[in-house]
């Protein structure tokens, strides 16, 4: 229903698929724990599971066992499995009603996909074939208003979404058996799909074979342009617009500085550009001292105290470097909670580290900016300093293309400008001990709240190495800019 090569690839070439990041992994354990406590929302639920050692479903015993509970009437059945012909699925919730069943789909998403309405179209497609009548079709979603007082309560923990009338699982449902026979005819064809850019239906690098798809893309091409300028570049493929080159003999009008810089350095293998009046104009609004501030967040699908909602992001840690003037290091200041419900504790701190009315220079200082307002919000006591620093957004310059080495790519984060700008700390991530990246952070925090004291230190000193690196390396490229002016 997305992409035919992605289909194809996943049964013929499995080994190209890259190996899942933090984040997915996060993605997966977040369904597991909305799955379980689904289990709990209808009272008696039997669950039709099995699996390997390894985690994978043992498909002939859970179509056994959603048998018996069928047989012996049961109320609930959690992963009831059913074949039919080449067809399995397993549905989250089977429900029992007067006269049939109710699907019920269980998502730990924020937004409904369409993927979810093919999902249950097909569930219904196959559990039909197999006898059962089917009254309802329901999306049982997290509820993200939400707000914990107490014990968990399920009932407002979910949010249920009848699909019966949606338009989109209707036509799946009624084209259902073409569907089936164009994956059959895909499937059985030993010859791989010519490209996956057709129709422009990439899915761009959330796609585990995006990489592998990429692999023939020569090295000039249009994916080495930042995003915010040149919108749609799968679709440009898709045309043919491969190469920059193809790029400026299109006519198609390029937006933003940025990338007009890149287009110009790839053209002309210019290394480094540099706008010294835009790097002067940032520069000089700004006003010492200065305090480098990088926050770490996390999150729960579970709400894990109260007064939070599923999926409540919040700071749990921050680096903070403090220069009185140019390439002068004042001091480093540090924050790491030990425990989840640490937002007093946080914002205390961060009160306590920056004065009324600092300049606080943050990169992509949107987010900061959202934490401090954040913690103002939890803490009033704290309110009137925290929002009255004056947050400076360092990527600026970089999205502005007052700065561009060609060594960044196609990006202007942090972990991609510092080392092209500041070559002799290029690996100053991969030397790190334990954490490398923010989403790494995210999952080894709650790890280590679990850890015994021993292990907890070394973990603590790999988060605190990690989030000073952020800060530092702030430190760093901001000297880089005064040097390149001439200060």
């Amino acid at each position: 229903m997305h992409c035919s090569k992605d289909l194809w690839l996943f049964f013929s070439k499995k080994e190209e698929m890259a190996p899942l990041d933090a984040v997915q992994k996060q993605n997966i354990k977040n369904g597991i724990i909305v799955g379980g406590l689904a289990r709990k929302y209808f009272p008696d639920t039997l669950n039709a599971q099995t699996t390997t050692p390894n985690g994978f479903p043992i498909y002939e015993q859970q179509i056994e066992i959603t048998k018996k509970c069928l047989a012996d009437n049961a109320n609930c059945i959690a992963e009831a499995s059913f074949s039919y012909k080449n067809l399995f699925c397993a549905v989250d919730l089977l429900k029992k009603d007067d006269d049939g069943y109710s699907i019920y789909e269980v998502k730990s998403n924020k937004e409904v996909e369409d993927e979810h309405y093919y999902d249950v179209a097909f569930q219904k497609y196959v559990l039909e074939k197999c006898g059962l009548k089917i009254n309802h079709i329901y999306l049982m979603h997290v509820n993200f208003e939400y707000v914990r007082h107490g014990e968990l309560d399920l009932s407002q923990y979910f949010a249920l979404e009848c699909l019966d009338t949606n338009s989109t699982v209707l036509t799946t449902y009624n084209e259902m058996d073409n569907y089936l026979s164009l994956i059959d005819e895909l499937l059985n064809s030993k010859e791989e799909p010519v490209t996956v850019f057709e129709n422009g239906k990439c899915n761009k690098k959330d796609c585990p074979f995006y990489c592998y798809c990429h692999k023939d893309i020569p090295d000039k091409s249009i994916l080495l342009l930042n995003g915010r300028g040149l919108k749609g570049k799968e679709e440009l493929l898709a045309k043919g617009i491969i190469t920059i080159d193809d790029l400026v003999c299109s006519g198609l009008p390029v937006k933003g500085n940025l990338n007009r810089v890149q287009i110009d350095c790839i053209r002309n293998n210019k290394q480094v550009s540099v706008d010294k009046n835009g790097l002067s104009k940032f520069l000089s609004s700004l006003k010492y001292p200065i305090y480098h501030l990088d926050f770490e967040t996390t999150n729960y699908i579970v709400p894990p105290f109260d007064g939070m909602r599923p999926h409540e992001e919040f700071p749990f840690q921050y680096s903070l470097h403090i220069e009185d003037k140019p390439g002068h290091l004042l001091a480093h200041r540090e924050f790491l909670a030990n425990k989840l419900d640490c937002i007093k504790e946080i914002a205390k701190s961060l009160y306590d580290d920056i004065p009324d009315g600092a300049t606080v220079l943050a990169y992509y200082a949107s987010v900061e900016q959202r934490f401090i307002r954040y913690l103002a919000s939890k803490c009033p006591e704290y309110s009137e300093r925290l929002l009255s620093y004056k947050v400076v957004d360092l990527y600026q310059p970089f999205a502005n293309g007052y700065y561009y080495n060609i060594a960044q790519g196609a990006s202007c984060s942090i972990k991609q400008v510092m080392p092209a700008i500041v070559p002799e700390h290029a690996n100053a991530y991969q030397e790190l001990p334990g954490v490398h990246n923010g989403a790494e952070a995210l999952s080894i925090f709650d790890i280590m709240l679990h850890q015994d004291d021993n292990v907890r230190q070394i973990t603590r000193k790999g988060m605190l190495e990690y989030c000073k690196l952020d800060t530092l390396s702030m430190v760093w490229v901001l000297n880089k800019l005064w040097s390149i002016i001439g200060h």
